[in-house]
């Protein structure tokens, strides 16, 4: 079940995603996306009419109990900036864990999963509230999003850092470079899934669905498996710290002097207990000799 996904979802992502998996092995997943209009926020899931759907009644009224095992949460792309650019990790808790009662009533054993939003494309949203680059919007929204994988004890999908990789490339993008286009959609569908069933899509599976609906190409497909790809890497290998898909001397060095910088990064939080202390130094350096 997601909440949060919004018109930035083109070709109905939930519905990609189970084809996906029906297609390549899988019993078809139920999914469902409570959609609303513009990108709204997550208080406002809580708050409106329209995310009443969620508490039962029509079209979810059917769905019996235990019949959530995911619960995808994806703040507004601005919701989950650093309060001086505008924006407020702690309202997102705070919606997050009145959103928790509520689901838990449908999905009392439900795993939560945070979906890391993209940053906006190069154009003329910079500088927007001190922020500069692109690169400065996705690292608060990738450190805000751990934090909170942190806080709820939950995976974190990273599908802002796909739009990283291709270095915000434009084709990515719809016209506006906020939302993206079909092809950008590859790698939310990519990312979800990866997420949630620990499993990375390869380039030999049956993509015909996913192809037809989103009228992309094979290229597109197989560029999309090896970034999303790269940017799962460290769901399966926790010593990639830069998120570039290899396991090498950069990591090291660059989670040493992130841990040692004057305001380290939640990145830095390797046990993910919620506190930065010397035994996530410890046990990064640990784990990246055994690797």
């Amino acid at each position: 079940m997601g909440l949060g996904i919004s018109q930035a979802d083109p070709k109905d992502t939930v519905n990609l995603i189970a084809n996906l998996a029906e297609d390549n092995g899988h019993v078809r997943p139920q999914m469902k996306a409570n959609y609303n209009s513009g990108g709204w926020y997550l208080q406002d899931h809580y708050t409106t009419n329209q995310g009443m759907e969620i508490w039962g009644f029509s079209p979810w009224a059917g769905y019996p109990t235990n019949s959530w095992n995911y619960i995808i949460y994806q703040e507004h792309s601005l919701g989950n900036l650093n309060p001086e650019h505008g924006g407020s990790p702690a309202n997102m808790t705070t919606y997050i864990n009145l959103l928790n009662v509520r689901t838990r009533l449908k999905g009392p054993n439900a795993v939560n999963i945070m979906y890391q939003t993209w940053s906006r494309g190069y154009g003329s949203f910079y500088p927007y509230m001190g922020i500069q680059t692109p690169d400065q919007m996705n690292t608060e929204l990738r450190n805000n999003y751990y934090k909170k994988g942190v806080e709820f004890q939950c995976r974190v999908a990273p599908v802002g850092e796909c739009l990283k990789l291709v270095n915000w490339n434009s084709s990515y993008y719809n016209p506006d470079t906020i939302h993206m286009n079909a092809k950008g959609q590859l790698f939310v569908v990519f990312v979800l899934y990866t997420t949630i069933y620990m499993e990375q899509p390869q380039t030999n599976w049956n993509f015909s669905r996913v192809k037809s609906i989103l009228g992309v190409t094979d290229q597109d497909i197989q560029n999309a498996v090896s970034i999303s790809n790269t940017a799962t890497y460290h769901l399966f290998h926790s010593q990639d710290f830069n998120r570039d898909g290899m396991v090498n001397p950069d990591d090291l060095g660059d989670f040493v002097t992130e841990y040692f910088s004057v305001n380290p990064g939640f990145v830095c939080d390797y046990n993910k207990d919620g506190q930065l202390n010397p035994d996530d130094l410890g046990d990064f350096i640990t784990d990246y000799y055994a690797f």
